[in-house]
């Protein structure tokens, strides 16, 4: 235990800063939006910030990798050690920005609603969407898509680790060529209308496994990588 404690503490280096840094830069955003809505009258002001959370998450996944993982092999620890502590620590990341955001709206939304001079912004969230998304189901929605893209960074930064730059550049020119095609675009907007109506809300479900997966083959290009 003593051993983890010890990875994870060399993992959050310097992340409390940075979450700081973060908030305290999107809450002024929001303040600043509320003030010009209010001081100009517009209701049709719409702010959504879970994906701005989630490239954070996905940024310090990323370089998790890229800097701590020669850093904590040589201070001693194993490659399977150190996979399990970086899945701790993107958990940790993952549940603290999407509970974070999630207070976040739940406390301009009601200041919105006791300062009845203020005009409202609307904060977007996945119960948005409709009737069949709650508030807390949002907030589940938003960890197990956090969890899925930041394992996915971890696997994109383990193989730019072993193999270099281009399977990771053929993994995304994959991705970005199937995410504009139109039928991807039909089938994505279709699930979306589906879990809105509440006709596949659990299938979002299925986005833990695929983070597991995720991780489990990142574990294993790690064990094969070499120590540089």
């Amino acid at each position: 235990m003593k051993q983890y404690q010890a990875l994870l503490k060399v993992l959050f280096t310097d992340i409390f800063k940075s979450y700081v840094i973060f908030w305290s830069i999107y809450t002024l955003i929001t303040v600043a939006s509320y003030t010009i809505a209010y001081l100009t009258s517009f209701d049709g002001i719409y702010q959504m910030g879970i994906p701005f959370a989630l490239i954070w998450v996905a940024v310090h996944s990323f370089q998790a990798i890229k800097n701590d993982f020669p850093y904590i092999i040589q201070l001693g620890a194993t490659r399977r050690q150190f996979t399990i502590a970086l899945s701790i620590f993107v958990t940790i990341l993952v549940g603290t920005m999407a509970l974070t955001h999630f207070l976040h709206v739940s406390f301009f939304t009601f200041i919105a609603e006791e300062i009845q001079a203020l005009v409202p912004v609307t904060l977007v969230t996945w119960d948005d969407l409709g009737d069949s998304i709650s508030a807390t189901m949002s907030l589940v929605i938003d960890v197990l898509l956090g969890l899925a893209v930041a394992f996915l960074m971890v696997l994109l930064a383990s193989l730019l680790y072993r193999f270099g730059k281009l399977p990771v550049y053929g993994i995304l020119a994959v991705m970005a060529v199937t995410l504009l095609t139109p039928a991807a675009h039909q089938n994505l907007i279709e699930w979306l209308v589906d879990v809105a109506t509440g006709d596949a809300l659990y299938t979002v479900f299925w986005l833990l496994p695929i983070a597991l997966l995720l991780i489990v083959i990142s574990g294993g290009v790690l064990q094969r990588a070499s120590f540089r």
